[in-house]
């Protein structure tokens, strides 16, 4: 199963895919994550089965690109949206 990692703002902070919530859960304790609220994707119920999405595509987690000036240097990060 998959499983979406929130912290206390609602942010991702991780995207995991394991044999239950609770090895998820150790998975980022392990990583020193505080994960407040865990979303897991198991069933049609959760999601738009691949076969009867228009595009065939389901985002998981999306990023993007920004730059910023930090101390004079150009610097490049990647962001989750």
């Amino acid at each position: 199963m998959i499983f979406i990692g929130y912290n206390y703002s609602g942010k991702v902070i991780g995207i995991v895919n394991a044999k239950s919530k609770e090895l998820a859960e150790a998975f980022w304790q392990g990583r020193k994550l505080n994960v407040n609220t865990i979303k897991s994707l198991q069933g049609r119920g959760d999601f738009i089965p691949l076969d009867e999405h228009p595009t065939g595509v389901y985002p998981i987690l999306e990023t993007i690109e920004k730059e910023e000036y930090i101390q004079g240097k150009k610097r490049k990060f990647i962001c989750v949206k």
